[in-house]
C-alpha cells in the first residue's frame, strides 16, 4: 500500500493520509517491513505544468497537451529506446506520473520546459511566465510565485549526459 506521511522529526513519520493510516495498520506492533521513501509531489507545480502545456503551449499550437508534453520529454531527452526484434528502434517518452518522476527531477524538467516552449512559441521565457500567470487565479499566483523560487535552486540534472547515458540493447 502506498500513503503520505509527514517527517516530524529526524527518525519519525507520521501518517498523513488515510492509504498511510491503512498502510500502518496492516504491519504488525514490532514487526519490521519495508518502505519506498520518496519526496512528495508539489500538486500545485504538477497543476501548473500542465496548465502551461494545455492553455499555452497546446493551444498556440493546435495540438493536444499530450503531443506538446511528449515533444518536451523528447527535446530533454527524457526517452526510453525501444529496441524491436526487426531492428527498429523507436522512442518512447518517460512519464511524468506520480511515481515514476520524484519532485527534485520534475521540478527541473518544469523549469527547463519553460525557455523550449517560448522558444517555439518565438517568445522570451518571462514573457511566457507572464502570460502564464495571467491565466492563473490569485491563490494560483501566489503558489506560482512560491515555485518559481524553488525553479532557482539547483538539482541533480534530469537531462542524461550522452557519455555516461547507457542503453541495453536485446541479446
Amino acid at each position: 500500500m502506498k500513503g503520505v506521511f509527514r517527517k516530524i522529526d529526524d527518525k519519525t513519520l507520521v501518517a498523513a493520509s488515510i492509504e498511510a493510516m491503512e498502510a500502518l495498520a496492516a504491519v504488525h506492533l514490532s514487526h519490521e517491513c519495508m518502505a519506498d521513501v520518496r519526496g512528495a509531489r508539489n500538486v500545485e507545480q504538477f497543476k501548473l505544468y500542465w496548465m502551461m502545456v494545455d492553455q499555452v503551449f497546446a493551444k498556440a499550437t493546435n495540438s493536444s497537451k499530450f503531443a506538446c508534453n511528449d515533444w518536451l520529454l523528447e527535446k530533454l531527452n527524457l526517452v526510453d529506446l525501444i529496441y524491436h526484434p526487426n531492428g527498429e528502434i523507436r522512442i518512447r517518452p518517460k512519464s511524468i506520473a506520480w511515481e515514476k518522476m520524484e519532485q527534485a527531477h520534475f521540478a527541473e524538467f518544469f523549469s527547463l520546459a519553460i525557455p523550449l516552449v517560448a522558444e517555439f512559441l518565438g517568445t522570451a521565457p518571462k514573457e511566457l511566465i507572464a502570460h502564464f500567470e495571467s491565466l492563473l487565479d490569485p491563490e494560483a499566483r501566489m503558489h506560482f510565485k512560491k515555485i518559481k523560487k524553488l525553479m532557482r535552486v539547483s538539482s541533480p540534472s534530469v537531462v542524461p549526459d550522452q557519455e555516461t547515458q547507457r542503453e541495453e540493447q536485446p541479446a
